[in-house]
């Protein structure tokens, strides 16, 4: 599987808002907390652009692929 790299985008501060709530693990949120550190990104907008950079590249294994594994 190749990498593709992620970059994040700084916004303009109108592109921010805080609508929704999602639950991620303890994990997860330290390592978003570490990017905030070195970027100075709203958590929330770094969360964003990861799940969309996600999203954008998904694919969906087929039924048979699931069941294989």
């Amino acid at each position: 599987m190749s990498k593709d790299r992620f970059t994040l985008a700084y916004p303009k501060p109108e592109q921010c808002n805080r609508e929704g709530v999602i639950r991620i693990s303890p994990r997860c949120y330290s390592r978003i907390l570490g990017v905030r550190a070195r970027t100075g990104l709203p958590i929330g907008n770094i969360a964003e652009q990861c799940v969309n950079f996600a999203l954008d590249r998904m694919v969906l294994m087929e039924e048979e692929e699931r069941d294989a594994t």
